[in-house]
């Protein structure tokens, strides 16, 4: 219901189908509800990674343009950056969120499984920068397949990852395929703590 609402936000500020909008959320709620509030949308989701500083954010903002940045309270700082680039920043605050709370649930737009859903950028160790790995809605299925074999997820699991869903591992193998195969999942937030 949440993420139908955002994307219900999304669609009344203005996004079009095939638009980029920028998630720099801690995995939690308002992250997953952006993520999939995205591409409910007709959008195209793009997890940044939260600890990154302002030249990292300002790569991934100048390359794939996004309309929309929806920031974390503590990433506040970063805000002006992206509204020079001419992406609209939205702080997804406790205030925000409850906000949500007042908007319909928006049914999802139609899409077709080569629509592109998401922007997935690499770390850049393989080249000089970073670049977005482009994904159609079909991910789902080889992803969900590689999941099967390669972690041994089964329905009726639960799992938790603690990769960032801004990378790959955490997006694709802690995220998209177990929700995809009815597993529940756990997430982590913050700085990685070994004890924790």
């Amino acid at each position: 219901e949440t993420s139908g609402r955002l994307a219900g936000d999304l669609c009344r500020r203005g996004l079009e189908p095939g638009q980029r909008v920028a998630i720099m959320l801690e995995p939690s709620l308002a992250f997953y509800s952006a993520l999939f509030g995205v591409m409910k949308a007709g959008g195209i989701a793009v997890p940044v990674f939260t600890l990154f500083g302002p030249d990292a954010l300002s790569l991934r903002i100048d390359d794939c343009q996004p309309s929309l940045l929806l920031l974390a309270p503590e990433k506040a700082d970063m805000a002006a950056q992206a509204s020079r680039a001419g992406c609209t920043v939205v702080t997804a605050d406790a205030a925000y969120l409850e906000g949500l709370a007042a908007l319909p649930v928006l049914s999802a737009r139609k899409s077709t499984a080569a629509d592109l859903a998401m922007y997935q950028y690499t770390s850049g160790t393989t080249r000089e920068l970073p670049e977005a790995v482009k994904h159609s809605h079909r991910a789902v299925v080889t992803v969900s397949i590689a999941a099967l074999y390669a972690t041994g997820v089964r329905p009726g699991d639960r799992f938790m990852c603690p990769s960032s869903p801004a990378w790959g591992h955490g997006l694709w193998h802690g995220t998209i395929a177990p929700l995809a195969l009815g597993v529940s999942i756990a997430a982590y937030a913050g700085k990685f703590d070994p004890q924790r």
